[in-house]
């Protein structure tokens, strides 16, 4: 679960960043969920992020992450199957997971 001060940090960069407050909180779940290759799906995104979050935002967020060629969405066989998002070689995910650590390391400083 991500703690929720750097939920909000991740979130205000985001929206400062992307112009759109989801993409670094989508990004940092990615980045420690998915090995380069791996998959993950909206419901365990919305879990790590606590449930701050409605799958149809993230799901806006991993589009647009998939229209950059950061994540590549895999096509499901029936429609009762949960989709799928593949994470790609991308130089996105190590600024990604730089920023997120570096916000978690100031967020825990400020609990101090």
């Amino acid at each position: 679960m991500m703690d929720l001060a750097l939920y909000e940090a991740l979130y205000d960069a985001s929206a400062a960043l992307f112009k759109n407050s989801l993409v670094l909180p989508v990004c940092a779940v990615v980045v420690r969920e998915a090995e380069p290759g791996g998959t993950i799906a909206v419901p365990e995104i919305r879990e790590a992020l606590d449930g701050r979050v409605e799958g149809n935002q993230i799901r806006d967020a991993l589009k647009r992450l998939t229209a950059i060629k950061a994540l590549a969405h895999l096509p499901s066989t029936r429609r009762s199957e949960r989709h799928l998002w593949r994470r790609e070689e991308h130089p996105l995910w190590a600024f990604a997971d730089s920023w997120s650590r570096d916000l978690e390391k100031h967020a825990a400083q400020a609990r101090k």
